[in-house]
């Protein structure tokens, strides 16, 4: 995957988050999307350009959709039974969660590391 399609789907990652997160967990939910970490940089900075995030006392805040000029679509997350592991915590799961980007799923996920990102359910 090239480092444009990386960028991109880190922002569509971040679009679906809520809440705040230190920067080293917003760090860690991004490497879901890469590891490389000029990428991770990147996509952060892009974020905070186009007004999705912003820094506060070392943190990362989430701006709310309705603050941001676009609004985007997304088909969110989906849920379905498993035998897996989570994907960020390595908990043993029986209910797997995948976040659906416009061209990627992401997991499995768990539900405790989907809640903690702040991302609904459908």
């Amino acid at each position: 995957m090239d480092s444009e399609r990386k960028v991109r789907h880190g922002i569509q990652l971040l679009r679906l988050l809520k809440g705040e997160f230190t920067v080293s967990e917003a760090v860690d939910i991004i490497e879901l999307v890469t590891k490389v970490p000029e990428l991770v940089k990147r996509i952060l900075e892009v974020a905070e350009r186009e007004g999705l995030i912003r820094r506060e006392d070392g943190k990362i805040i989430i701006v709310e959709q309705d603050a941001v000029e676009e609004k985007y679509d997304y088909p969110g997350i989906k849920k379905v039974e498993c035998d897996d592991r989570c994907r960020r915590c390595g908990r043993q799961l029986k209910s797997c969660y995948y976040i659906i980007l416009q061209d990627m799923e992401i997991g499995p996920l768990g539900v405790y590391c989907v809640r903690k990102m702040g991302i609904e359910e459908d």
